[in-house]
């Protein structure tokens, strides 16, 4: 799912710079939607089964990995942000928070995955879902006017 947003996003907004149409924002929020929770269901699945190991572990935590530069690139084009430092800023700080919780449950045995009691990796990420879903909806030149 993450590969075919991507795709088609960049195809109709190579430099992410542009507004792409809407239903390509509508794609890029359900992909995420079914990435998310197709995600979540693999781990569980494993887990139920006994079938789960640590390489499956790597796999699917790298294949994590990889989805978010996409996704990002992708959350760039339709915020507008694409070309701009903005997007190297958060293009790294999520890929060094997603290195340091690996770390942290390399030395730890515990993976941190939310900040409190409320929020967590799933909230953000179904939030960001429904963010493109949202924005999808409305005249993003208008909302995102550069003065």
């Amino acid at each position: 799912h993450c590969a075919l947003a991507y795709g088609v996003m960049w195809y109709y907004c190579p430099d992410f710079d542009t507004t792409p149409p809407d239903w390509v924002v509508m794609l890029a929020g359900y992909c995420a939607f079914a990435y998310y929770t197709l995600d979540c269901m693999d781990g569980k699945q494993a887990r139920r089964t006994g079938s789960s190991s640590p390489l499956g572990q790597l796999f699917d935590h790298g294949f994590d990995c990889i989805c978010t530069l996409f996704f990002v690139a992708t959350f760039s084009s339709y915020l507008e942000i694409g070309g701009t430092h903005w997007y190297n800023m958060l293009q790294t700080s999520l890929q060094f928070a997603f290195f340091m919780a690996q770390w942290e449950e390399y030395h730890t045995l515990v993976l941190p995955h939310n900040a409190g009691k409320w929020c967590g990796v799933t909230e953000v990420n179904y939030a960001s879902a429904l963010g493109a879903i949202c924005v999808s909806l409305i005249d993003r030149e208008a909302f995102f006017q550069k003065s």
